[in-house]
């Protein structure tokens, strides 16, 4: 049986997770793959290849174009997300009509000042 796990699945595992990958006994058996993040140029080619075989098989399906996909790429923020290549695959399942998303700076108002220590009142 094969597993596989996310880095951030390892933060909650905590440093003892190898040996739930492998059976009692046999570390040996334990395979670590790390897949490297996705450049700009491979996300689109990624893109490309998808579009091509979506079309392919399901011609009934509303048409893509890799046009459709070019908010993902442009926007600093959602490449470094697809820059991960199952993130990448999963965002490519959603319409292109939904991944249009728009990031908002704001900024956060300052705490309000911490009241000053109260003594206790001396009895009259």
């Amino acid at each position: 049986m094969q597993k596989s796990l996310s880095p951030a699945d390892r933060k909650y595992l905590g440093s003892g997770y190898k040996s739930k990958f492998y059976p009692p006994g046999r570390p040996q058996l334990l395979q670590e793959y790390w897949l490297a993040p996705f450049s700009t140029k491979d996300i689109t080619e990624y893109i490309s290849k998808y579009v091509r075989v979506a079309i392919v098989n399901d011609p009934g399906a509303p048409s893509r174009s890799v046009k459709d996909y070019e908010p993902l790429v442009k926007q600093p923020e959602l490449r470094a997300l697809i820059s991960n290549p199952f993130l990448l695959k999963m965002v490519m399942a959603v319409q292109p009509s939904r991944i249009e998303v728009e990031f908002k700076r704001v900024t956060l108002p300052k705490p309000p000042r911490p009241l000053a220590p109260v003594s206790p009142r001396s009895p009259d």
